[in-house]
């Protein structure tokens, strides 16, 4: 087995990890910051991929989490920068990434994870946490769906970025739960 192939199953089970607490913790910010790290190792996963592969689609790839990065920092800084809280930005990164996303067109099935980064990009730029949560789970449908229909003619990678995307989806499922929980039974103040 190729180090390059090693190294990406590594980094794509770090990526479960990554998305399994997610929506753990109890604010938007933390949810943001791994959302940065869960796109950092996207983008070295990728790199890896490539030199395995030679496959220019997951240049793509690399281009687009790389401003998926880019956006999670905008989008995490919303509330303090007043640069950062425009819609300029929810506009101008859905539109790059289509872009980038239909780059790796391959039939209509691609439709799926253009819908699914399109949703996911609208969920970060939410400074509702819960709304946030809510919105996630339609993209990673999206995400969850076009990974099963591509699962028979993939490979082990293709099963883990199925596995990634449901462990995102639980996430968002058990954050949303807690929340809607805490929100039901308000703390009593000492």
């Amino acid at each position: 087995m190729n180090g390059w192939y090693v190294a990406a199953l590594v980094l794509s089970i770090l990526s479960i990890f990554i998305c399994i607490a997610l929506f753990a913790f109890p604010k938007r910010k933390y949810a943001l910051i791994l959302r940065l790290a869960f796109d950092i190792v996207t983008i070295v996963n990728s790199l890896c991929l490539y030199f395995y592969l030679s496959d220019k689609v997951l240049l793509a790839l690399v281009a687009s989490s790389s401003v998926g990065a880019i956006r999670d920092v905008i989008f995490l800084y919303r509330d303090e920068y007043k640069w950062a809280d425009s819609y300029f930005w929810l506009i101008f990164f859905t539109i790059i990434l289509t872009v980038f996303s239909i780059f790796g067109w391959s039939g209509w099935l691609t439709l799926l994870p253009i819908i699914g980064t399109v949703i996911n990009t609208y969920a970060l730029y939410l400074k509702d946490y819960k709304k946030m949560k809510i919105v996630t789970l339609f993209g990673q449908i999206c995400f969850i769906t076009y990974y099963a229909f591509l699962i028979p003619e993939g490979d082990i990678l293709m099963i883990l970025n199925l596995i990634v995307s449901s462990a995102m989806l639980v996430s968002a499922i058990v954050g949303l739960i807690i929340q809607i929980k805490k929100d039901s039974y308000p703390q009593k103040e000492a």
